[in-house]
């Protein structure tokens, strides 16, 4: 039978497999991280998934697994405490722009001894890995514990228990010489030499061949139905030493023990000095190879408070694209700057612009040159960040609460020494009531917190709050239409508002329907076109010219209900006058 053509996918699925074969292999298809063939089998009966095939109908189907990408930390975590491996594949390249077979690689490789972190509250517990490299006569051993970064590492000297050794690596060559010696001398081809823990090394024959065994041969061990056991002298003296070397090992390598663990605890300050140095200086070491590989600069600190980014970049997406392709962007926020706000649209840049200012801060604070062609910075005291969409549902938190958590953490505990990244707040909720948050906050950080802030929205109603704020500035993510109307990202940072969302732009090169597409301009068209229900803007802020309600167009009877309830004092009405009063109200209603 022919062999059948193997897809370009799977091809390139069992080029990396090949490179990790005893791992598990989460290989990323759009949303989803795919098992393939025995990985899909064993991992579907380990993490209780639906075990599925690729080309059903084929004479050799493909047996696969599938887990959203979104979950896929729980699961990696049951198979790294299982004693698994797990090898991260993740597109290189957007499918979207991709020619031909979308780049794939391994990203990270996760082992029970280098996990390090599992969100599974067990970052209490120490992780280590050690490693020994024999080398003359001594031992090289070194360990370090992954949870708090402590290595360890001691020289120690060798031991002989080479006797003990030899007899037990000896064994079975020994045996299997015996049993071949003793089927040329009795001329029984069946003849075998065994072992069980209950009656220890003996020779079996079988009962059809106990005849052809001369007198006194061996010595009869035990007889069973269809066979006899043997002894003789030679073989009980070869168990005796058997036994006695693994008696004499374990307690050796006990002895061992005690000597090295003694040794360790009387060096124990010089060990964990070093075990810090060694640390410290891989740290560093590192820093640099990544620093003189990637073009990072040395930053300048200062204790004015502003932020003078030049040609910032996001070190970890801009590793991912081809050379050339990351677009670089300043960040700038002087003394009379608290707070940018962001608008662009989706997939335009504004995370990554707030992601990569972060991590200049964080490598910079932690003695890291950064990436970006020259860095001024302040000293932060804290980091708080609200980005992307989570919830909690083990705690009973939506997506939307934990929003509203984290948004109070920062607005509780910064200070105007730290830094805070809010990425389209108020999304959760209903337009008026996230955009009434989202403002609301913007203005409390702005009267009580003073920190450093960049702000993304979506709602560029927000953007007039830089008209009545001297310390908030309006950025955004330029974004253009060409003459058939497709839209092209800048991904380059702007002064001023954006002009729109392109939501719908956005949704068009994710390939929704051209029907759907076209119905959701022409509800846009409309909407855009209804008269406003907003009053003209006053001059104490935009949390006055937003009106949900216009109160204006209110009708007689609904007025007589409002002037009713206004005329009302519950506090001197006793039970039964609020039951009249409740009455009437029911029959104005009516």
């Amino acid at each position: 039978m022919a062999k059948v053509a193997e897809t370009p996918m799977m091809v390139q699925y069992h080029e990396i497999k090949s490179q990790y074969p005893d791992a598990f292999v989460f290989y990323r298809l759009g949303d989803f991280y795919e098992l393939f063939e025995d990985d899909a089998v064993l991992g579907a009966k380990l993490l209780e998934l639906t075990l599925t095939a690729r080309n059903k109908n084929s004479e050799n189907p493909v047996p696969m697994a599938g887990i959203p990408h979104h979950a896929a930390q729980n699961y990696i975590d049951i198979l790294v405490d299982q004693g698994h491996k797990v090898a991260i594949v993740e597109q290189m390249e957007d499918p979207a722009t991709a020619k031909g077979m979308v780049k794939r690689d391994v990203v990270q490789l996760i082992t029970p001894g280098t996990k390090l972190n599992s969100g599974m509250g067990n970052d209490k517990q120490n992780n280590y890995l050690a490693a020994v490299l024999p080398r003359d006569n001594r031992y090289f051993l070194s360990y370090i514990d992954l949870s708090t970064g402590e290595l360890k590492t001691t020289t120690l000297k060798r031991f002989s228990i080479d006797e003990y050794r030899n007899v037990l690596s000896q064994n079975q060559k020994w045996l299997a010489q015996l049993e071949s010696d003793e089927r040329a001398a009795t001329g029984i081809n069946s003849l075998k030499v065994k072992y069980n823990k209950n009656f220890g090394f003996f020779i079996e024959v079988s009962r059809a061949n106990v005849s052809k065994l001369e007198e006194g041969r061996y010595e009869r061990k035990q007889t069973l139905t269809n066979a006899e056991r043997f002894v003789t002298p030679e073989l009980k003296e070869h168990e005796r030493l058997i036994n006695e070397a693994q008696l004499k090992r374990t307690e050796r390598e006990y002895e061992l023990f005690i000597t090295i663990r003694e040794r360790v605890k009387a060096n124990i300050s010089r060990l964990q000095k070093l075990a810090r140095q060694v640390a410290q200086l891989d740290v560093l070491a590192s820093l640099a190879d990544v620093s003189d590989n990637n073009r990072f600069v040395r930053p300048t600190f200062t204790d004015d408070n502003i932020i003078n980014i030049k040609q910032g970049r996001h070190p970890v997406v801009e590793a991912i694209l081809e050379a050339g392709e990351f677009v670089a962007n300043d960040v700038n926020l002087d003394q009379n700057t608290a707070m940018q706000l962001i608008t662009g649209p989706n997939m335009a840049g504004k995370s990554t612009y707030m992601r990569e200012l972060a991590l200049i801060v964080i490598l910079g604070q932690m003695g890291s040159f950064v990436p970006a062609e020259s860095a001024v910075l302040p000293i932060f005291d804290q980091i708080f960040t609200r980005i992307g969409a989570n919830d909690d549902m083990a705690m009973g938190q939506s997506t939307f609460m934990v929003e509203m958590a984290e948004a109070n953490l920062a607005l509780q505990e910064a200070s105007a020494h730290s830094l805070i990244l809010f990425d389209e707040l108020g999304r959760g909720t209903a337009t008026y009531d996230g955009m009434a948050l989202a403002q609301a906050i913007i203005e409390y950080l702005d009267a009580h917190v003073h920190a450093k802030t960049l702000f993304s929205t979506h709602y560029h109603e927000l953007t007039a709050l830089a008209d009545k704020h001297e310390n908030i500035k309006n950025v955004h993510v330029g974004a253009v239409e060409d003459e058939s109307g497709e839209l092209h990202f800048l991904h380059q940072i702007q002064q001023g508002p954006a002009d729109k969302s392109y939501g719908i732009h956005v949704a068009a090169l994710a390939g929704l329907p051209d029907e759907l597409i076209a119905n959701a301009t022409t509800i846009l068209s409309g909407l855009e076109n209804q008269e406003a229900l907003v009053p003209e803007p006053k001059a104490s802020g935009l949390s006055e010219q937003v009106a949900l309600f216009n109160v204006s167009d209110v009708d007689p009877k609904t007025e007589t209900l409002f002037q009713k309830l206004d005329s009302i004092n519950i506090s001197t009405m006793t039970p039964l006058e609020a039951l009249n009063v409740l009455a009437e109200l029911q029959k104005l209603r009516k």
